[in-house]
């Protein structure tokens, strides 16, 4: 599944990088507050998640940009332990590419559809600390197939800038299945 996904991340890019050499559109960057409500099995074992994405959109013609992403997340964990004997915190670097499709003409408030694919570089620390007993540490990464499907609105606030809001599923396909629903809402550059 690793090697599809880097395939299809590698593909996507080289897509980009070809449509971007004959295109004359317009460039876009944002950055945006992350939170994430993790599911399943995750959410058992995380509270919700806090971040940030910086992403940025290349605009093919007026209702399709390729985009690609970048950010940071950390999640709390649930524990059982009142003691504070055992802490520990999650976090993760999404890596995505993808594309994005407006619902309405260039100018006004915009409505879109986006998918993106990449990768999801998870990381989990535990600390167990108990007095007069035992203290070690364990911190364990992987890198993760990811898919984001995305709905989201554009509001115009310049000439050269928009806010931007969307919802999204985060699917990262890993053993486990974990998934999470977010928001991310930001500021968009455009140059």
């Amino acid at each position: 599944m690793k090697k599809f996904a880097l395939v299809l991340t590698v593909a996507a890019l080289a897509l980009m990088i070809s449509s971007g050499a004959q295109a004359q559109g317009k460039m876009g960057a944002s950055v945006g507050l992350e939170v994430l409500l993790p599911l399943g099995t995750f959410g058992d074992a995380a509270k919700i998640g806090i971040g940030g994405t910086g992403q940025f959109d290349y605009m093919l013609n007026p209702n399709i940009a390729l985009t690609g992403k970048i950010g940071y997340i950390t999640w709390g964990a649930k524990t059982g332990d009142t003691q504070g004997a055992v802490e520990a915190s999650f976090s993760g670097i999404p890596i995505l590419v993808g594309g994005k499709y407006y619902f309405q003409p260039a100018g006004k408030t915009r409505f879109y559809g986006q998918f993106e694919l990449g990768f999801f570089i998870m990381s989990v620390s535990t600390k167990v600390n108990v007095p007069g007993f035992v203290s070690s540490d364990f911190s364990a990464s992987s890198t993760e197939f990811t898919m984001c499907p995305a709905v989201g609105v554009e509001i115009p606030a310049s000439p050269k800038g928009a806010m931007n809001i969307s919802a999204h599923f985060w699917k990262i396909l890993s053993s486990s299945g974990s998934s999470n629903i977010g928001l991310r809402a930001g500021y968009k550059f455009l140059f």
